[in-house]
């Protein structure tokens, strides 16, 4: 395995320690001062395992910490809405922007897939409006990966409804049995 080039590694140092805040912050997180951050970033002293492993586990504690964070946060999970924000009030202008990767119509139900199985409801099942269903069948139709069965669509039963009887932004609902 061929070694990595100094000059490279003490790139990725300094992206590493931009990544937690800068100089004073990765210093503090690091437990030592700010001047032996800055050596270290300027190459004045040699990075060594140590501190690689110091500023790595460093990293994974702060990308965990914005995966948990991302969690609370977004909009995808229905149990952090607000309420006005549940019953569809436009409070932001860039909910109608959906990136390409997230448009999906099965990245839409697997989301709520997942909020399904983390509330662990039993005996769930899709409601479906009309005019979502003639679109989720013509996306399964070129997608390998999606699983839509003449019944169930995730692995869930499901019930094609009229398109008033679902929620108007995504055309399904997920909903707990009775």
């Amino acid at each position: 395995m061929a070694a990595q080039d100094p000059s490279t590694q003490l790139t990725y140092w300094n992206e590493a320690v931009q990544l937690l805040g800068g100089q004073r912050p990765a210093a503090r997180t690091l437990g030592c001062n700010e001047r032996t951050i800055r050596a270290l970033c300027s190459g004045e002293r040699n990075l060594h395992d140590g501190w690689l492993k110091d500023i790595s586990s460093a990293l994974l504690q702060h990308a965990s910490a914005c995966r948990n964070l991302e969690r609370k946060l977004s909009p995808d999970f229905s149990g952090n809405l607000t309420a006005d924000q549940a019953k569809g009030k436009d409070h932001n202008w860039r909910r109608d922007h959906i990136p390409k990767e997230e448009a999906s119509l099965i990245r839409l139900m697997q989301i709520d897939h997942f909020q399904k199985m983390e509330a662990h409801w039993e005996g769930a099942r899709w409601k479906i409006g009309r005019s979502f269903w003639a679109r989720l069948c013509a996306e399964a139709a070129q997608v390998q990966s999606v699983k839509v069965t003449n019944r169930s669509v995730l692995g869930l039963p499901y019930e094609i409804v009229e398109d008033d009887m679902v929620d108007h932004r995504k055309g399904f609902l997920l909903e707990e049995a009775v």
